[in-house]
């Protein structure tokens, strides 16, 4: 597990994720990609908010990285179980070759092109989300991409949805 000096603090999980989305806007503007941020209910997430959006920002930009033009990235989080959360980005690219299912959060294993990822992004996410006790996976959807899901510890709920 990567050694984190992390400072937790309460924010809110819509905001943060329409912040997330804005740092990745002129990427995927550039590509011609749309992100819909679906139904999130109203929750607080505890966590290092930076540290957090690091994960998010590079999880969005790889499903933006395989996704061709006019495709959508839908970006969703809900409740799971007791005082969590899941929070799942989902593409419809190429999904994940069987082969590479393993390694995918090897450090520098990557299967960009030269000089378009370090192999890096994937292996420091999984740090960051286990530092803040919760898990990531990446597994192939119905859509032929990815759904990239963080699962993490709650902080509040409401019950409205936005």
């Amino acid at each position: 597990m990567i050694n984190l000096d992390l400072s937790y603090k309460m924010h809110d999980m819509q905001q943060w994720l329409q912040d997330c989305i804005h740092l990745v806007a002129s990427e995927a503007l550039k590509r011609h990609v749309a992100i819909k941020l679906v139904d999130v209910q109203k929750m607080e997430l505890s966590g290092d908010r930076n540290q957090l959006q690091q994960v998010m920002v590079n999880l969005l930009m790889n499903a933006i990285q395989v996704s061709d033009p006019q495709e959508v990235i839908e970006v969703s989080a809900e409740v799971a179980g007791v005082q969590r959360v899941q929070i799942v980005v989902s593409d419809a690219g190429k999904g994940i070759d069987e082969s590479n299912k393993p390694k995918v959060f090897d450090p520098f294993f990557t299967t960009k092109s030269v000089g378009e990822g370090s192999g890096l992004g994937l292996s420091i996410s999984l740090g960051i989300v286990q530092s803040h006790n919760g898990s990531l996976e990446l597994k192939n959807n119905d859509k032929g991409g990815v759904d990239a899901t963080i699962t993490l510890p709650l902080g509040k709920i409401d019950n409205e949805t936005k």
